[in-house]
């Protein structure tokens, strides 16, 4: 009888599970939604394979420069990976608005130990993209995965730019790429390392008294860690210290 039912039409097998066919579920209707899923998948897979594709192309760039590349989930709907350059700590100095309010001493300074600075890119429709930049440390022993996993807490309340639940977001004044372009990427990152031409403000050595995050002045971790600098401690060191 299931036999003759699907002959005449009445019934579809869809995944080894059989529907019945009723005005509301044709089999057109079904074929559409079918279509549609493999057209979707089709689109997924394509875009990590393009993804790949790209970052292959730089991957002799990234090797020789000190990059890093991490895939923090690699399934096709939820691909979101980190490109995380290399850059050596530094002391950056700021003029605090509030000292200035206060007839404090507004010239201060901080100490922000090495690191990468990464973007966080989250691939939610190839080639649309979500991105954020990150800070995170710099341990000699340490993947950029285990930094992510696990030390993504440690330059907040040492950069003034740095905002969100302790977790190294990074405000850097650009506009982020809304597009997977793999050389738009790599040149906002070195932009937020060096400074870029285009924009001013944008290097993670730029004070900027109007950022939404932190007054330098609050930064008082970053003050522990210019005197713990001064007194000769490694930036590893710092970071540990920092941690506990």
């Amino acid at each position: 009888m299931v036999l003759n039912e699907l002959y005449n039409g009445k019934f579809v097998v869809q995944n080894g599970v059989v529907s019945t066919l009723t005005p509301l579920t044709t089999i057109e209707k079904i074929e559409k939604e079918i279509r549609k899923e493999i057209e979707a998948n089709l689109t997924k897979n394509s875009g990590k394979e393009a993804i790949l594709k790209l970052l292959g192309s730089a991957i002799e760039y990234f090797t020789e420069n000190g990059w890093k590349i991490h895939f923090i989930n690699e399934s096709p709907d939820k691909l979101k990976l980190l490109i995380g350059c290399q850059f050596n700590g530094g002391v950056m100095k700021g003029n605090s608005r509030e000292a200035e309010k206060n007839n404090k001493p507004s010239i201060f300074e901080v100490y922000i130990p090495s690191g990468y600075l990464c973007m966080y890119i989250n691939v939610y429709d190839f080639p649309n993209i979500g991105c954020l930049v990150k800070l995170l440390p710099r341990y000699n022993n340490l993947t950029l995965k285990e930094l992510y996993s696990e030390h993504s807490n440690v330059y907040h309340t040492i950069h003034p730019h740095c905002f969100g639940s302790r977790n190294g977001d990074l405000c850097c004044g650009l506009i982020l790429p809304t597009k997977f372009d793999i050389d738009l990427i790599v040149s906002q990152i070195k932009a937020c390392v060096y400074g870029s031409k285009i924009k001013l403000g944008t290097s993670i050595w730029d004070y900027n008294r109007d950022s939404p995050a932190c007054d330098i002045m609050n930064c008082i971790t970053g003050q522990k860690a210019f005197e713990w600098h001064k007194v000769g401690l490694s930036d590893e060191e710092i970071c540990k210290k920092l941690l506990n």
